[in-house]
């Protein structure tokens, strides 16, 4: 019997003051969608990254 893959779920980490600190500032969601908040932290001048979410949080 096959198993159907878990699509990655993915988070995004910003850099915030004070601090400064990373910080989740999403919830796990596929990673395309996430371009857009990675596009707002940017935008209010704070580093931000993705990272794969966490199993436990991401089911």
């Amino acid at each position: 019997m096959k198993t159907k893959p878990v699509p990655a779920m993915f988070v995004v980490w910003a850099l915030t003051k004070p601090g400064p600190k990373w910080r989740q500032v999403s919830e796990p969601m596929d990673r395309a969608e996430l371009v857009l908040v990675i596009r707002d932290q940017w935008k209010l001048g704070r580093m931000a990254r993705i990272e794969r979410a966490p199993v436990a949080e991401a089911a």
